[in-house]
């Protein structure tokens, strides 16, 4: 994957599940900021808490891809 993400931010849909997970880890692990956006609240807090904890960067933000204002807000976000 990329090597030097610092000073970047990737938004990952799906961040919370199993695979949109790791690509979160990944994305970190290589400096960026990310934003979790997934509908499953629960899932993207505990996921943020646990890249916090190793001193990485991450938001998350509610995210229901099937609401054309969920997608329009998380643009002006």
């Amino acid at each position: 994957m990329y090597k030097d993400l610092k000073n970047k931010i990737t938004i990952v849909t799906g961040g919370a599940g199993g695979l949109g997970s790791d690509i979160v880890q990944e994305f970190c692990n290589n400096g960026s900021t990310v934003i979790i956006a997934d509908n499953d609240e629960l899932k993207s807090k505990k996921l943020e808490e646990k890249i916090k904890s190793k001193n990485q960067k991450a938001e998350t933000y509610k995210l229901d891809v099937r609401n054309d204002k969920d997608i329009k807000f998380m643009c002006t976000y």
